[in-house]
């Protein structure tokens, strides 16, 4: 903002978007769905078709965090999910 002074001075806004990554429809659980949600959403607008996502639909289903949706992201979904039902231990940061 301009401080009226012929100074400019800009702060730092910080906010909070409530999501888990990999949990791109929001129920709490991590799972095919989400990877399949993710792909179609990619599927969709590699074509050239506009995207569906919500903002925090889009960074939840980003989970490597290259700011794009695409098929990297639904399996590494997938295979988050598979890790934690074979009771291993699930994580996007290996």
């Amino acid at each position: 903002f301009y401080s009226g002074d012929g100074e400019t001075v800009l702060s730092k806004l910080t906010f909070s978007v409530g999501f888990t990554r990999g949990d791109v429809n929001n129920d709490n659980e991590i799972n095919a769905l989400d990877a399949s949600q993710t792909l179609s959403e990619y599927a969709k607008t590699s074509v050239g078709n506009s995207a569906s996502f919500s903002q925090t639909q889009s960074l939840a289903a980003d989970v490597n965090m290259d700011s794009k949706i695409n098929a990297s992201d639904a399996s590494a979904i997938l295979a988050y999910y598979a890790d934690k039902s074979t009771g291993n231990k699930a994580s996007f940061d290996k």
